[in-house]
């Protein structure tokens, strides 16, 4: 559902996904570079926690689209007010017409279970938790691609995602991220910290514009130093 607002282009859309797993590279990451010739408990333990999390989670995004204002070389002013600070996306938006701004997670209930078998069983709650960053992950993809088609039929281009606390984008920009999206209808909270709750969320921006360079994926790696990553492995990064 969506409606037209004056600074807002698209107003709170909630849409549910369904995230498959490629068992060739989460065994990857999760550090089984090869099943056939690992333990046989040890990969049937792991597909049995596959199975548990694609059960649990329920993978969910919420995003609007807003014009804004840069202000100075620091700070971007929302069309509501609110001001996101970073010299570093100010930099990134110069060609950008107005923003999406986004949140997703995999839910409470596949949170509450990683924390279960965390305390329980340490190589399954580690495997569980490896599984839930590559569905998020995945997740933020398909959203991504998702979001990439739309705006191709309207002859606009989108960027890569930025993320409150990467760079100098800091992590109090969540605070922003939240009042704009009120996450918390799907299940995201936000504690005093600025760290999302369930822990498997994500949040950030997308720039939009007819001048945007365009790009296939929704992550930078040279900009990342995570080397134990499944966007690395799926995209040869």
């Amino acid at each position: 559902m969506w409606e037209q607002k004056k600074g807002w282009i698209v107003i709170a859309v909630i849409k549910t996904y369904s995230v498959e797993i490629q068992e060739e590279i989460l065994f990857n990451v999760i550090g089984i570079n090869d099943p056939l010739r690992a333990n046989e408990a040890i990969v049937s333990k792991v597909r049995e926690m596959i199975v548990l999390a694609t059960t649990l989670a329920k993978p969910q995004v919420i995003y609007e689209e807003v014009e804004f204002t840069v202000v100075d070389e620091q700070n971007l002013l929302l069309a509501d007010g609110q001001m996101f600070t970073s010299r570093y996306v100010v930099k990134k938006m110069t060609e950008c017409e107005s923003i999406l701004v986004l949140a997703m997670s995999l839910g409470g209930e596949l949170h509450e279970q990683v924390s279960e078998l965390s305390a329980k069983d340490p190589f399954c709650g580690y495997v569980i938790d490896g599984i839930s960053a590559y569905m998020v992950e995945t997740l933020s993809d398909l959203v991504w691609q998702d979001r990439k088609a739309a705006y191709l039929k309207r002859g606009k281009n989108i960027s890569i995602y930025y993320a409150p606390g990467v760079h100098d984008f800091g992590l109090e920009n969540q605070q922003v991220v939240f009042d704009v999206l009120k996450p918390e209808q799907i299940g995201i909270y936000l504690n005093e910290s600025y760290l999302m709750v369930p822990m498997k969320s994500l949040s950030g921006i997308i720039g939009i514009g007819e001048k945007v360079i365009p790009v296939n994926l929704g992550h930078d790696c040279a900009e990342c130093d995570r080397e134990q990553c499944f966007l690395r492995e799926a995209s040869s990064c």
